[in-house]
């Protein structure tokens, strides 16, 4: 991630980090289904698993296609099997939503955080994707409520994340309230240079006054001999 000047070290910003924990969190929680799924049952219908997989397509090739229609038919069952586990399809799609919203977040504030503005557009931009970043926090809120709706999971477990949720979005809004006075520099750099080019102005228009004066006409020469 690029570093701005005028924010010196990616370390230093609190907002940055913790997205970072945030996301290496909640990531660690998806790879174990929000913790509902049955792992003996989940373990035997990932057989084989991928590492084995590659070994025996490197030696079978044809084998590839035995294994691809036996993934397409297990998740054809998963997304049946509503009686004897949680439905796999819900789970997947739970968990598959707050992925993009963690990439959602990071990717706005890596494109805010290397805008370092310079005109009211530029700022504008740099406020934008600083809101969106608070949008994507607000969203993932939203999921883990309906996460906790409807799924068995650890409510306590998840009060963690939506804890560190909160604290984020008022990262984030401190961070994007910075930008009034970036405003205020701006503002002034350009009344500063408005008053620059109205001397250099004034100043040209003295010297062409005075050049006019200085080149008036000679009187007559006396013509009496």
């Amino acid at each position: 991630m690029s570093v701005l000047k005028n924010d010196r070290g990616t370390s230093d910003l609190e907002f940055y980090h913790t997205a970072r924990i945030l996301r290496r969190e909640i990531t660690r929680e998806l790879l174990h289904d929000f913790g509902v799924m049955d792992k003996e049952n989940r373990k035997a219908k990932n057989f084989p698993d991928d590492g084995l997989r590659v070994q025996i397509v490197k030696q079978y090739p044809k084998m590839e296609i035995f294994f691809n229609k036996y993934t397409r038919m297990r998740e054809e069952l998963r997304t049946r099997d509503v009686v004897s586990e949680y439905p796999f399809w819900l789970v997947y799609r739970f968990r598959d939503e707050m992925m993009d919203y963690l990439k959602q977040l990071m990717d706005n504030i890596t494109a805010a955080n290397t805008i370092y503005p310079v005109d009211e557009r530029e700022l504008a931009d740099r406020r934008a994707y600083q809101t969106m970043a608070i949008a994507n926090c607000e969203q993932m809120l939203q999921a883990f409520q309906y996460i906790m709706d409807v799924l068995p999971v650890d409510a306590n477990k998840m009060l963690r994340y939506v804890d560190l949720i909160e604290k984020e979005i008022a990262l984030l809004k401190g961070w994007r309230k910075a930008n009034s006075k970036i405003a205020r520099r701006m503002q002034k750099q350009q009344e500063g240079n408005a008053r620059a080019s109205s001397g250099e102005q004034s100043q040209g228009a003295r010297k062409q006054t005075g050049g006019a004066r200085s080149r008036r006409p000679a009187p007559p020469a006396n013509q009496d001999k």
